[in-house]
Formats: C-alpha cells, sequence, structure tokens
C-alpha cells in the first residue's frame, strides 16, 4: 500500500483514488482528477518556463543591440553576426522571430513532459548565455580600463613639469 493511495495500487494507477484532506474531512480523489490536476501543474511550470526564458532574451536582445555598436562586440550566433552590420529591426526581427517560434512550441506541446523538459534545458541554457554576457562586461570593462591607463599615465615625478 502506497501513502496516498487505496489497496495496493500506486496513487494515479488506473481503478486507484488518492485521499485528501479538506478541512479535517477525507475525501477520495479520482485518479482521473489527479491526472488533470498533474497536467495543470506541468501546463503552468511550462508557461513559467516560456515566460522567463521570454524575458532573459530581450535582456540578451537588448544587450546586443547595444554592444552591436561597438568594436569590441563579436556575435557569436553566426547567422545573426550577419545581421549586426546592418539595420537593427533585422536583428531585433531574427530574434523575436526565433523565440516566437520556440516559446510557441513549447505551449503547443505544454502537456507532454518533453516540453517541460525541453523548457527546463533552454532556461539553463539561456541563464549560461546572460553569464556569459556578465563575464563579457566583467572582462570588457577591465580591457577598457588597462587601455585608457596605457594612454594616459598618471603624471609622476619625474613627468611632471614644474614653472621655474
Amino acid at each position: 500500500m502506497y501513502p496516498g493511495g487505496v489497496g495496493s495500487q500506486r496513487p494515479g494507477a488506473a481503478g486507484a483514488g488518492a485521499k485528501m484532506y479538506v478541512g479535517g474531512m477525507e475525501i477520495a480523489v479520482p485518479c482521473d482528477m489527479q491526472v488533470r490536476c498533474g497536467r495543470f501543474e506541468r501546463e503552468f511550470r511550462v508557461l513559467t518556463l516560456a515566460l522567463a526564458i521570454a524575458v532573459l532574451h530581450a535582456g540578451d536582445l537588448t544587450l546586443t543591440l547595444a554592444e552591436s555598436e561597438t568594436r569590441l562586440f563579436a556575435e557569436s550566433n553566426p547567422l545573426a553576426a550577419a545581421l549586426v552590420g546592418g539595420p537593427a529591426w533585422g536583428l531585433v526581427a531574427f530574434k523575436l522571430g526565433l523565440l516566437g517560434a520556440g516559446v510557441a512550441t513549447l505551449l503547443t506541446f505544454r502537456r507532454r513532459a518533453e516540453a517541460e523538459t525541453a523548457a527546463w534545458v533552454i532556461l539553463a541554457v539561456t541563464v549560461a548565455l546572460m553569464l556569459w554576457w556578465q563575464q563579457y562586461y566583467h572582462y570588457s570593462e577591465h580591457c577598457l580600463v588597462d587601455f585608457v591607463s596605457d594612454m594616459h599615465p598618471p603624471p609622476t615625478l619625474e613627468t611632471s613639469t614644474t614653472l621655474p
């Protein structure tokens, strides 16, 4: 007998039910309701993950647009790299189109476990991309500070001029 199950069948198995307590009263829940509740939970998780992915990709697009105007930036995506030198709307349309197609696919299959797994993987890759951006800014700041300090060394006693 499984905890919360009825008889020797596991909860959610055909013909099995679960016990639920509402206001101190024990209520038997049919297994088809358990399956539907689990599906709704998965749909909510996939929707939440898709929203998080969209927000992080909007941040990636914003950072890409901001940095594409600098000489030091190189886009890693070869398809997007071809669009970086052109008008900004091309890059925006490309990135939003890919994001829209990906999110639409996740939401279409949101009831399937594979869609939830894919959403978690995509979120992990997107978080890694945001960490990559953080490293990019960290190192580019150090490079620029070193470059500027090499161009204009601080005055020292030997290089300072004094008026006679």
